[in-house]
């Protein structure tokens, strides 16, 4: 077999790559809120560290972040049982659960945003 090379071969050239200046500059500048806010956090007085070494720690607090962090948990839980509820009943060949879930994804978003209360239980 013969080795025939094309003619019509493709040139290579000398590419540059892209430049790109504006990832720099915003690196720059995101570097500088981070060290003005690192300054600020190890040099300000107002925060008091020696009272939140103090308290961090303390039972109460710690479970205060526990119920916060159990109750988002089961909110969350919640939210997305009630979202594949939802959206297999608006999938649904049956009109009434089309219906009730269309009423129940926008009635039930609304009331928690207008009556807080509901949710503080006051």
């Amino acid at each position: 077999m013969e080795h025939h090379q094309h003619r019509d071969a493709p040139v290579l050239n000398k590419s540059v790559p892209v430049r790109h200046p504006g990832r720099w500059i915003s690196a720059v500048i995101i570097l500088a809120f981070v060290a003005v806010f690192l300054q600020s956090l190890f040099t300000n007085p107002n925060f008091r560290w020696d009272i939140v070494g103090t308290y961090i720690l303390d039972v109460k607090v710690v479970q205060g972040v526990g119920w916060t962090l159990l109750l988002t948990v089961a909110s969350m839980v919640l939210a997305i049982v009630l979202a594949i509820l939802l959206a297999f009943m608006r999938q649904s060949d049956n009109p009434i659960f089309r219906w009730s879930s269309l009423g129940l994804g926008v009635v039930l978003p609304w009331y928690s945003c207008v009556h807080p209360a509901w949710c503080s239980g006051a």
